[in-house]
């Protein structure tokens, strides 16, 4: 959770005065935005629950994983997909199928 926490600290002038609340302010809408989306009853994309959406944020906290990754992973896992790349980071995805090219 480090990683990640220090990711969002580092991102779009989020240090200096005030940056803590704010990372964890971020870190917060991230926790929230599964329940939100259930209770708004929002989908993402077709084929994708809220459940899966909680994974993401749960990869993201947890092992610092990329938010657009993260949340591709969970749309290419809900629909059965594999996703091919060249993007080494995949490999703190062992739930996701991917193929990491060389």
């Amino acid at each position: 959770m480090r990683r990640a926490v220090r990711g969002f600290g580092s991102s779009a002038g989020v240090r200096g005065p005030g940056g803590r609340p704010r990372r964890r302010g971020y870190i917060r809408l991230l926790q929230l935005l599964p329940s939100l989306l259930r209770q708004l009853d929002i989908r993402v994309v077709d084929g994708v629950a809220a459940e899966d959406v909680d994974d993401a944020v749960r990869w993201i906290l947890e092992r610092g994983v990329n938010p657009g990754d993260a949340l591709i992973s969970a749309a290419a896992r809900g629909l059965g997909a594999v996703v091919i790349t060249r993007d080494r980071d995949w490999e703190r995805l062992p739930e996701v199928k991917s193929v990491i090219l060389p």
